[in-house]
């Protein structure tokens, strides 16, 4: 048995849209569902990041509040959106 969990927040929006899709088609199938589009919002920051993950590879930026595992080793983790590494930048000033 695998555990095909979801990793990321990325992954887990993959697999409820994909679900979702599914699930129309098998109970509506007369509606023309190629993919569900989700509108994702984010809520306002209520305090400043002190660190930034910043892809390498396709720029994605992820907003960091303590100093994780992943800002203290950003070379042991990769981009869940193209599996480029990540440089930390310091904005704690």
């Amino acid at each position: 048995m695998t555990d095909d969990t979801p990793e990321t927040p990325t992954t887990l929006l993959d697999r409820a849209q994909q679900h979702a899709t599914n699930i129309a088609a098998e109970y509506f199938p007369d509606l023309p569902v190629k993919a569900t589009e989700w509108e994702v919002q984010h809520c306002e920051r209520f305090t400043a990041p002190k660190w930034w993950l910043v892809c390498k590879g396709c720029g994605g930026r992820s907003a960091r509040y303590r100093r994780s595992k992943t800002v203290r080793n950003p070379e042991q983790y990769c981009c869940s959106e193209c599996g480029g590494s990540f440089r930390v930048e310091d904005d704690s000033h």
